[in-house]
Formats: structure tokens, sequence, C-alpha cells
């Protein structure tokens, strides 16, 4: 933003790292270097872990089918309250359930544009961490 006063806090972690080539640092500065990386290594993976918490995957659970069919948990499960090891009947929904969510196959085209997709993001990635 024009005209935006830079913030103090970042001017004064970044005016303490060293910008000479590493050859003429000296120990503390070196020091002061693995200090700072170390710390955003800490934040990132911090920010990995609070997404992944924050963003839970949701579970296979079908209760949609014990609504559509009328029946209770236990006829697919083992437990009464749902969940845990399968019945006979829970294995053969499964199973059908995985043939039925089976991805239809792609164009040629399709293809194509997938992996051009793909070699382009491999070369930024390249590009943008060296």
């Amino acid at each position: 933003m024009p005209g935006a006063a830079p913030c103090p806090a970042a001017i004064a972690v970044f005016a303490n790292l060293p910008t000479a080539p590493a050859a003429t640092l000296t120990r503390v500065d070196i020091r002061r270097r693995r200090r700072y990386t170390n710390a955003m290594n800490r934040l990132l993976l911090n920010f990995v872990l609070l997404v992944m918490l924050a963003c839970p995957v949701t579970a296979m659970a079908t209760e949609e089918y014990a609504r559509q069919t009328g029946r209770e948990c236990s006829a697919c499960h083992l437990d009464p309250a749902g969940g845990g090891e399968l019945t006979k009947a829970g294995k053969e929904f499964v199973a059908t359930r995985t043939e039925a969510a089976a991805k239809p196959a792609l164009s040629p085209a399709a293809k194509g544009f997938r992996f051009l997709i793909g070699y382009l993001h491999l070369i930024t990635a390249f590009l943008w961490f060296g």
C-alpha cells in the first residue's frame, strides 16, 4: 500500500539478520540466522498442525443409509451403537459402495491437461524453492 508505514516489529527482526555472504559471517551471525530459521520452521509446523486440526476429514459413516433403510446401526456394525468392526452385511455394503464410487475414465484431452498442470506445478516449485 502506498504511504503505509512498515511494521516496526518486522524491521527489528530483519534488521538483525546479516545480509553478507556466508563466508564473511561471524559465529554470532550464523547462530542468529539459525535461530530465525528454526523459529520460522516451528511457526510453519504449528500452522500446518493447526490447519489439520481445524479441518477434520469427514468420516466414512453413512447415517443416511440407516435413515433410508430404516435399519439400526447394529445391522452393519458389531457394536450396537455403530462404528467399529463391520458385520457381513456391512462389509458387503462397503464393497458395493466402493465399486459405485469408482472414478470415470478421463478423455485423452483431460489427461493431457492434467499432465500439463502437474508439469507447470513442478516447474513452479523448482523456480520458487530453488
